[in-house]
């Protein structure tokens, strides 16, 4: 599976998450509920950095 950033693949094509449970982060945008999940420390932070600047809504890390 190629590796994406935010979801998206770098050819701006639209990815799918595949989610196993053994991910480390999780972060959830509080405006629409939706939940991403990240194995690396850095991937959660490029979500939740887009969330906040490109589509200023609040989020919520988490670490599982």
């Amino acid at each position: 599976m190629p590796r994406t950033i935010c979801g998206v693949q770098l050819n701006r094509t639209p990815a799918f998450q595949v989610v196993t449970g053994e991910e480390k982060y999780k972060v959830v945008d509080l405006v629409t509920g939706g939940e991403s999940y990240h194995e690396e420390k850095i991937q959660a932070y490029r979500m939740c950095s887009f969330l906040i600047n490109v589509w200023r809504h609040n989020y919520r890390l988490e670490i599982r």
